[in-house]
């Protein structure tokens, strides 16, 4: 019997297989499968990505694309706001005309019906006279000494006693938003801090993509990282979780919301699972909130999430929209959606309900390694807290990160993120 998940693969492999088919699907060269892949990120659109994505599942699936180029900024750009060169036959970068933003460098390979994406990696210039050609880094001898010098020094920076690690410093593994640069300086007051509130040296180190974070902080060569809920999941062996983050608006979670119209006959999450052929609005920025979540819930209720019409918006105000004119039963969406759509629609609370939560999901996670002693997680973790009184720092971790402030969080309330996994994985 087929999993969800399998199922879902091999719908995506049949429709790839007629987009190609019908000629749908334009990667007969190099630039063109890069031309849909970032039409397909600045758009938003899912099969669009998935028309041209051969990469592995677990390395970069579309879902995960989809939420890099919602986090990177990269929705919502036009054409015009980048420019594809091939620098070799496999190979094309990605630059932004947005300086601040990060090159890109995208891998295909070909196959017998065209072009398709692999992998992603950052890029960097190749020499100074020409800083349109950027390649990925790469390791000469005299740099690997170097880097094993780096590791050596980190390691002899680190003192074991009977309680654990005690860190001489301290380094704090992300995946950015922005250029590393403008990072750097963005970033330097808020690092100078830690290490005034720490009495050691605190840097940070930019990875990518999340897999190599997640190696950093298997490795300790980064001691602290920020993870969001999903991303905690893998190393939740390897890292403890010692804060975590108020959003923009501070809030400590987000909610996984069940949205109906004022009229609805659905007045619980009960009559949500009792009823029959229902539409339910999606929202395609909003995924994980809109339908990982909510499908994770039907699915331990024993829902079979394809008995649904489902429809897909790109945002929440069209499946808000939807919704108040009756073309969908019930909408699901992150627990801030109608208050963001006020000055739309004025009214949007009395003419909509929210009838219960799929989850409530822990922000960023502030994590260190496990081996740290608890004296120095608890330094570290209030070391955050105290930083996040000076307007200054707030400002910075809003422009940077989207937070406001952190809180103390215990491990269990990551128990409801790693079952939705559990759930769309079996």
């Amino acid at each position: 019997m087929l999993t969800m998940r399998r199922l879902h693969i091999l719908l995506a492999f049949i429709i790839m297989g007629l987009l190609v088919a019908c000629g749908s699907v334009k990667n007969e060269t190099v630039l063109e499968a890069a031309e849909t892949f970032m039409e397909g990120m600045i758009e938003a659109d899912f099969d669009k990505i998935e028309s041209v994505n051969e990469s592995d599942e677990w390395m970069f699936p579309t879902d995960y694309l989809l939420e890099v180029a919602n986090e990177g900024g990269i929705v919502g750009l036009t054409t015009d706001d980048f420019s594809l060169e091939e620098i070799d036959s496999l190979e094309v970068v990605v630059s932004f005309t947005n300086e601040s933003s990060i090159p890109l460098l995208l891998k295909f390979q070909e196959r017998n019906d065209g072009f398709y994406f692999v992998g992603l990696e950052q890029a960097r210039q190749v020499s100074a006279n020409d800083p349109a050609r950027v390649r990925p880094p790469e390791e000469t001898e005299d740099e690997e000494s170097t880097i094993d010098e780096e590791v050596d020094s980190s390691e002899s920076s680190i003192v074991e006693d009977e309680a654990g690690l005690s860190l001489d410093s301290v380094t704090i593994g992300i995946v950015p938003f922005y250029d590393e640069e403008y990072l750097d300086e963005l970033l330097a007051p808020l690092a100078d801090n830690l290490t005034n509130e720490l009495g050691v040296p605190v840097s940070f180190s930019y990875a990518l993509i999340e897999e190599e974070l997640f190696e950093r902080l298997r490795t300790g060569e980064n001691d602290v990282g920020f993870l969001n809920a999903n991303q905690y999941i893998p190393v939740r062996e390897e890292v403890d979780v010692i804060l975590n983050t108020f959003d923009s608006a501070g809030n400590e979670v987000t909610e996984s919301q069940f949205i109906v119209a004022e009229s609805s006959n659905l007045h619980s999450l009960d009559d949500l699972l009792q009823a029959t052929n229902l539409t339910w609005g999606q929202i395609e920025l909003a995924r994980t909130t809109s339908f990982l979540y909510p499908s994770s819930f039907f699915i331990e209720n024993g829902i079979n999430i394809e008995t649904f019409n489902q429809v897909t918006f790109e945002e929440d105000g069209g499946a808000l929209e939807a919704l108040l004119a009756g073309e969908v039963d019930f909408i699901t969406s992150f627990g801030h959606a109608r208050d963001q759509y006020l000055s739309k629609e004025p009214n949007i609370m009395e003419k909509t309900r929210v009838i219960g939560n799929a989850a409530e999901i822990p922000n960023r996670a502030i994590v260190i390694n496990n081996n740290v002693s608890g004296e120095w997680k608890q330094k570290v973790a209030d070391a955050f807290v105290t930083i996040s009184d000076d307007p200054e720092m707030e400002e910075i971790m809003l422009e940077a990160f989207f937070w406001s402030g952190f809180v103390e969080i215990s491990d269990d309330k990551y128990d409801v993120v790693e079952k939705m996994t559990t759930n769309m994985l079996d």
